[in-house]
């Protein structure tokens, strides 16, 4: 982020997508790491999950920070810094859902040597796929702002929403007492 870029708002608005596009990756990276952790069944790979988020959550201070500090902004301008404040916000919390929920979860999981169902596996293994599928959509929609990648992010978005219904309910008919 280039303070100097900040006297001329699109080139400052260009390095803070730049810098938003390093928050996805970051995030990215920290959901491939604690997959990694279940996976491999090792509770040691969680650990830099949490250092992965401090990195998500210096970035995210860093661009609100930049972000602010943009002087006078066309109309188009403004649009694009009001979706850069609220996608990094996004990922902060993102970030956050991962460290703190997931991954405890996960250690969980691996301390007490569970292990899901190969059907509850696969599905996990899906909704993986189809997230990482999801992240490359949303680093693709805030490089090129085509409207079609919009479209096809929110098309992937209701399908991902259907085929979890549709898991969680083939999940819980599988149940037998005392699962």
């Amino acid at each position: 982020l280039d303070p100097q870029a900040l006297e001329t708002p699109s080139i400052a608005l260009a390095h803070a997508t730049r810098e938003a596009l390093h928050m996805t990756d970051e995030v990215r990276d920290m959901l491939r790491t604690l997959w990694a952790a279940h996976t491999r069944k090792n509770a040691g790979q969680i650990k830099s999950v949490r250092s992965q988020d401090d990195t998500v959550d210096q970035i995210n201070r860093q661009l609100m920070l930049y972000l602010s500090q943009i002087g006078e902004l066309s109309d188009f301008d403004r649009q694009w810094h009001f979706m850069l404040l609220s996608y990094s916000s996004e990922l902060e919390a993102i970030g956050d859902i991962i460290e703190k929920n997931l991954s405890s979860t996960v250690r969980k999981g691996v301390t007490e040597g569970f292990a899901p169902d190969p059907t509850d596996e696969a599905a996990l293994d899906g909704l993986y796929q189809r997230t990482l599928r999801q992240f490359d959509l949303v680093a693709s929609l805030v490089t090129t702002r085509e409207t079609a990648t919009a479209q096809q992010l929110i098309k992937a978005r209701d399908e991902i929403n259907t085929w979890c219904v549709a898991q969680r309910r083939s999940h819980y008919e599988r149940l037998k007492p005392g699962d």
